[in-house]
Parts: C-alpha cells; sequence; structure tokens
C-alpha cells in the first residue's frame, strides 16, 4: 500500500537498490496497468518478485 508521501520512484528503488529503479517502476507500471508514474496514498499495488 502506498504511504503518504510516497513515490513509485522511492518504492522502485526499495525493491531492487542495486538496479535501475527505472525498470522497476516500468515493471510495477505494467504489473498494475497504470496510466503512468502517479500513485496516491492508500493505492494498493502489487509488486514484481525481484
Amino acid at each position: 500500500m502506498v504511504g503518504p508521501g510516497e513515490t513509485l520512484w522511492e518504492i522502485a528503488a526499495g525493491l531492487d537498490a542495486e538496479g535501475d529503479p527505472r525498470v522497476m517502476v516500468q515493471r510495477i507500471i505494467d504489473l498494475n496497468g497504470l496510466g503512468g508514474a502517479v500513485v496516491q496514498p492508500g493505492q494498493r499495488l502489487r509488486l514484481p518478485a525481484r
């Protein structure tokens, strides 16, 4: 669940600290059918396996 002030970039970086966050951001967008990288507090996201 997205927390207050949290961004998709921060979520992606936390999932794969060694990788390129842009790749993980796109994976999250694709997995959740998002229209872009904007997320809202309280929004539930499915996260890809690392």
